[in-house]
């Protein structure tokens, strides 16, 4: 793995670069992740479904509702795993989601639990788009609470390891997770989908949300000015003060961070100079450049590592 953020304390980069919706107001803080805590008692699972690709599907609002389940081997990695949600976007389908992951499998590799939901109408309602998912008012945060409540029921989950990432319209939707769902989610990774958060309902409070975004400048699906505006409100929830520290600096990619925030959390930009809709570090991109210089694979992963809800 690549050597990523420079935020990190240099012990830690030294060692990843060498291997139903509630109001509480209580939520629980971020902690820096222990590796070496005991696994007892941090699942829920039941009915433990078996190493391997699983296709799901839950109702919800009277929708069937699908998705991907990938389990990684219980062997390789024993005891509760973290879970990562990984939407598509808009028009897409959670079959073309994975393909994003699967030419850089770090999250698979070590040890999460991967689910690739399928939004209705090929979209998901993310408060300020899209499709037929936003004018049709689709739940997605409570389909997304109860997926993920049906997965710790199917296998051992990490209920303080919850992340959420996707690609444009699932970008924007995990914004929203962030936001509406932070008793739930420890920490998100958006890609080129920007979304001002408490756009679709009022932010849970008590913590702060660590936040790394993804974009290209040559954006024209999603365009980067979309972009300053949910960082910025992003910042202001989490209470973020000074200026931002480039943490990373290569090829065509530049990756800014707020690092004095609440709770210990930061909010990073990474911006690919002239890359467009894509997934940076995948070499095929349908509307525009590829971002070449950085993994958001690996970069999302060495960022959640750091990062767990505390009970």
């Amino acid at each position: 793995m690549r050597c990523l953020f420079t935020a990190m304390s240099i012990a830690a980069v030294a060692a990843a670069c060498g291997s139903t919706e509630s109001s509480s107001s209580d939520a629980g803080e971020v902690e820096t992740v222990d590796s070496s805590m005991a696994a007892v008692d941090m699942f829920t699972g039941s009915e433990q479904l078996a190493a391997g690709q699983h296709e799901m599907s839950l109702e919800h609002d009277g929708e069937q509702r699908t998705y991907t389940l990938i389990v990684p081997d219980g062997d390789e990695h024993p005891g509760a795993r973290p879970l990562l949600v990984n939407m598509h976007g808009y028009t897409s389908n959670m079959m073309q989601q994975q393909s994003y992951m699967a030419p850089d499998p770090v999250a698979r590799d070590a040890g999460y639990v991967l689910v690739f939901p399928q939004g209705l109408f090929n979209s998901w309602n993310a408060a300020t788009c899209c499709g037929n998912g936003r004018s049709a008012d689709v739940d997605d945060v409570g389909f997304i609470r109860a997926l993920i409540a049906e997965v710790q029921d199917r296998t051992w989950v990490n209920p303080r390891r919850i992340y959420a990432t996707g690609m444009s319209n699932g970008g924007m939707m995990s914004h929203r997770l962030g936001c509406e769902a932070s008793d739930l989610i420890a920490a998100i990774a958006p890609v080129a989908g920007a979304s001002m958060p408490g756009a679709g309902g009022a932010c849970m409070t008590g913590r702060g949300v660590p936040v790394l975004h993804f974009h290209g400048r040559a954006d024209d699906v999603a365009p980067y000015a979309t972009v300053p505006g949910p960082i910025a409100e992003w910042r202001r929830l989490n209470g973020c003060e000074g200026a931002p520290e480039v943490t990373y600096d290569e090829g065509d990619t530049v990756c800014e961070t707020y690092a004095d925030c609440d709770d210990g959390v930061e909010v990073t930009l990474c911006s690919s100079e002239g890359a467009g809709h894509c997934w940076p570090g995948i070499t095929f991109c349908t509307f525009g450049a590829a971002a070449t210089g950085i993994s958001a694979n690996e970069a999302m992963v060495t960022f959640f590592e750091k990062y767990e809800l505390q009970p």
